[in-house]
């Protein structure tokens, strides 16, 4: 089933954001260290939001990360997320590319990966 294409005035209103500097204040707030008393509440409300499994983390005292972005980059536990070791895991870098765009064609034709083992 072909993906929708968006209306006019989706893209109209999403092309005239401000994004890069919604992306430096996000940043910004990123790095900002919170008060020790906020910081459990605010993380599980962050973890409520976008469904973050607060048992997996390392360490679990929400209180140990200063900032969001200490934990958005937390720790897990080990062996939460094992790695399957069969053949459907790419051990290979990822890239995206769009192949139906010009500009990309060239940047297809330079970069190869090998396939082998190391």
């Amino acid at each position: 089933m072909p993906t929708p294409s968006p209306h006019p005035l989706q893209v109209h209103v999403l092309g005239a954001l401000p994004l890069r500097n919604m992306s430096r204040v996000w940043g910004y707030l990123n790095s900002f260290e919170l008060p020790v008393w906020i910081r459990p509440y605010g993380f599980r409300l962050y973890a409520y939001m976008f469904g973050c499994n607060l048992d997996e983390i390392e360490p679990s005292d929400l209180t140990h990360y200063a900032s969001l972005g200490d934990f958005f980059y937390r720790k897990l536990k080990a062996g939460v997320r094992p790695v399957d070791n069969s053949v459907l895991v790419s051990r290979l870098p990822c890239i995206s590319v769009a192949p139906h765009h010009p500009a990309t064609r060239s940047v297809q034709q330079m970069v190869q990966f090998s396939t082998s083992e190391p």
